[in-house]
């Protein structure tokens, strides 16, 4: 968005909001984020042993390869982010990390 335009209220905060908790989730379960983006976009590094048991139960893209054990996937919030699914996807993560 150009530093001219404003966003409409209530617009986009949301997404963010939810994609934040999502990181900070992330982050308590000991992943490590491929890069922080401010945005509704999640970059995280999983162990590629971890990405089939992920891809199961949610949607993602893959990023780019890490390292020879590792990749980096994208996950995204939008507008339409419920806060139920948020609390899935942290459910998910959590016992993803154990």
């Amino acid at each position: 968005m150009s530093p001219n335009r404003t966003p409409l209220p209530g617009y986009g905060t949301d997404a963010i909001s939810e994609a934040d908790a999502i990181r900070h989730a992330l982050q308590a379960y000991s992943y490590r984020l491929g890069f922080n983006a401010p945005t509704n976009q999640i970059f995280v590094i999983l162990p590629n042993d971890q990405l089939e048991q992920l891809a199961e139960k949610v949607a993602y893209s893959f990023w780019e390869a890490y390292d020879p054990g590792h990749t980096v996937i994208r996950l995204a919030t939008s507008w339409a982010t419920t806060a139920d699914e948020v609390h899935e996807l942290i459910r998910i993560i959590k016992n993803l990390a154990q």
